[in-house]
């Protein structure tokens, strides 16, 4: 409250808790509260100014807007020794820093308010990793792989 931030967190479906809350700066939202404003959570993820998650694959999509993530993973070694990671180490494929407990998720937040952007280079690295293209033209590139559109065709 102090810093005038809000967090709005919106759980994986399989995880909702099925209700939504709202407590002076945090937000719990769930689906219905995204359909019963009429907003999509991509638009939610293209107002935000940091996305907090653990290795959920948002994180690609997240990636092109070059924004913070902090990867929140308090069950980073049990996961990882019982069900583990398809790479490894997986430090080196995370977009952000990873906190395991509040103690490290209040500090790293603290920095990014304060302007301190964190692991950037590590943002632009994953994203060379990740995607091919950085620009507003995947609809046109689909239309003309589909047929939808020719080469030739100005629009």
């Amino acid at each position: 409250v102090a810093n005038n931030a809000i967090m709005i967190a919106k759980p994986h479906p399989m995880a909702s808790t099925g209700n939504s809350l709202s407590q002076s700066n945090l937000w719990l939202i769930d689906n219905n509260w995204l359909n019963e404003k009429n907003v999509s959570l991509y638009e939610m993820l293209g107002a935000s100014d940091c996305l907090l998650t653990d290795v959920s694959s948002v994180v690609i999509d997240y990636l092109l807007l070059d924004r913070p993530v902090i990867h929140t993973f308090a069950d980073l070694e049990e996961y990882t020794t019982s069900r583990g990671f398809t790479v490894s180490p997986i430090e080196d494929y995370l977009a952000g820093p990873v906190v395991t407990g509040m103690a490290g998720l209040l500090d790293t937040m603290a920095q990014l308010i304060a302007k301190k952007d964190l692991e950037p280079e590590k943002r632009k690295k994953l994203l060379a990793l990740s995607h091919t293209y950085k620009d507003d033209k995947s609809t046109e590139r689909l239309m003309l792989l589909v047929g939808l559109k020719s080469s030739d065709d100005p629009s």
